[in-house]
């Protein structure tokens, strides 16, 4: 993922500098709403996740299961290593062993809907192989904008998590005072549209993936 995002110049480089990335990776960077940005009180990467945005059937019918999958992997590896980076950093500066085992990651639930039932399946695909390869990959995850109906998908796919990783979870519902985010990561690093001042995201579609939106891209990538 970062020698993908340095080819974009979007990222540094690392283990073997810039790759350029296949079609399906820039498919998803262009349609799928998570991003490892900035950092939190103690210097360790953020992890945002605009869920209502996203449409992961639509994705699927276009690259697969499989892809979708293996961007989730990869943007999770790139937030760990991250927070190896910045351990390491901390330790040269203190001169002593710093261990972080994870930062913070945000999903932004605002905009969830009736669609997004058909998503439980796909996103319970990720997680049984997420739960035993990323337990331990954040610090504390905040839920946030959460609508009254999140509490019926939260008791579907709960159980699929890591027990390690929902004790983790703190809900903030809509309306609610997202004041405990910003305790924990300061207003700088909170996105603007969740009461911050943070605003570098890239430019996504919020609208559902069309068929042959993938045939599209690619099209658009080779052209001259």
């Amino acid at each position: 993922h970062a020698g993908f995002l340095a080819a974009e110049g979007q990222g540094v480089a690392c283990n073997g500098g810039s790759k350029t990335p296949p079609d399906w990776w820039t498919f998803l960077r262009h349609r799928f709403h998570v991003d490892v940005y900035g950092e939190d009180r103690f210097g360790l990467p953020i992890s945002y996740t605009d869920v209502g945005a996203n449409d992961l059937v639509g994705c699927v019918r276009e690259i697969g299961i499989e892809n979708v999958s293996r961007y989730t992997y990869y943007v999770s590896d790139y937030f760990l290593d991250q927070t190896r980076f910045a351990a390491k950093r901390k330790a040269d500066e203190k001169g002593e062993l710093v261990v972080y085992h994870g930062g913070i990651v945000i999903v932004d639930v605002h905009g969830l809907g009736f669609r997004h039932w058909k998503e439980i399946q796909i996103f319970q695909e990720i997680a049984e192989c997420a739960k035993f390869l990323h337990p331990e990959r954040q610090r504390r995850c905040f839920v946030v904008r959460a609508p009254r109906m999140f509490s019926m998908i939260w008791n579907a796919i709960s159980p699929t998590l890591d027990p390690r990783a929902r004790d983790k979870v703190v809900i903030i519902g809509a309306g609610e005072s997202m004041q405990p985010l910003i305790d924990e990561v300061g207003v700088e690093s909170v996105p603007k549209r969740l009461g911050g001042t943070y605003t570098a995201f890239p430019e996504r579609p919020r609208e559902c993936v069309p068929k042959g939106a993938f045939k599209a891209h690619q099209a658009l990538a080779r052209a001259p």
